[in-house]
């Protein structure tokens, strides 16, 4: 467990995402069960985090890139709530690195039980960003290190469900502007990713569209893991929850004129 260092009221994160329990949730639905969420130091991570431990959530794994922020997080949620000391649980995760999303995975399989991830983290760049992959962030990150931590934590869900308990659940956040993408099929032979990869003039790249097109692809992944994914290893599926305020996912354009239109839009 990361100790977790005390951080002043200025500092403590308040959820910005709003909503309330659903009346026909009985609180102690999930009580013994162990839950991960990815991305859950802010916005609709943090929201769903908060939900979890409402319904009796024995223990919650916050896989965050950044562990202070996790930190002041984990504070907040436990703040007014009776817990045991190990309840929360603050884990560093950089879907930027493989390596980081193995030893996350390794990590997971120490778990006694797991019940439930909800797998939140996702980028909208409005800079290109190549990372050391080789790949364009939001392909990174939305597509493709969300498909390979799925493939790793699946066998991991069901290895770790307890007997006699229902198979566990796994939830991609995805978004409805995957429906548009504007994408195509590279015509001159080259590999998918070989294509999306390419460097691309500032004057001609295309962020929202980058944007798009990594969330249906990973709504095409998804769609062809559940052909294979038996009922009995899991509950796979991906949620829309629409663009939220507090989400910080467009963070990157703090201060441009596409950020003003954004924060007004998740505003409405």
């Amino acid at each position: 467990m990361t100790d977790i260092p005390h951080v002043s009221k200025e500092e403590r994160v308040s959820s910005e995402v709003t909503s309330h329990l659903s009346p026909s949730a009985p609180a102690g639905d999930l009580v013994g069960k162990t839950a991960i969420v990815t991305g859950s130091n802010s916005g609709i991570g943090l929201e769903c985090a908060r939900q979890l431990l409402g319904r009796g959530l024995s223990k919650l794994i916050l896989a965050v890139r950044d562990e202070r922020k996790g930190a002041i997080a984990s504070e907040d949620l436990a703040c007014g709530r009776n817990l045991e000391p190990d309840t929360i649980e603050v884990w560093h995760l950089d879907y930027s690195s493989y390596d980081s999303i193995r030893s996350f995975a390794n990590r997971a399989r120490d778990l006694e039980t797991l019940d439930i991830v909800v797998l939140n983290a996702g980028v909208y760049r409005i800079p290109r960003v190549i990372l050391a992959t080789g790949h364009e962030e939001d392909i990174q990150v939305n597509n493709l290190s969300t498909a390979f931590l799925t493939i790793v934590l699946l066998p991991i869900l069901e290895a770790k469900r307890r007997p006699g308990v229902k198979p566990g659940r796994l939830t991609v956040v995805s978004s409805s502007v995957a429906a548009s993408s504007r994408f195509k099929l590279p015509q001159d032979g080259r590999p998918l990713l070989t294509s999306l990869d390419e460097p691309i003039g500032a004057e001609t790249f295309d962020h929202h569209q980058k944007y798009c097109t990594s969330k249906l692809l990973g709504q095409l992944f998804l769609a062809e893991l559940t052909q294979r994914v038996p009922s009995s290893v899991a509950t796979v599926n991906y949620v829309n929850p629409g663009l939220c305020y507090g989400s910080h996912l467009a963070r990157d354009g703090a201060g441009t004129l596409l950020g003003f239109f954004v924060g007004i839009i998740c505003q409405i």
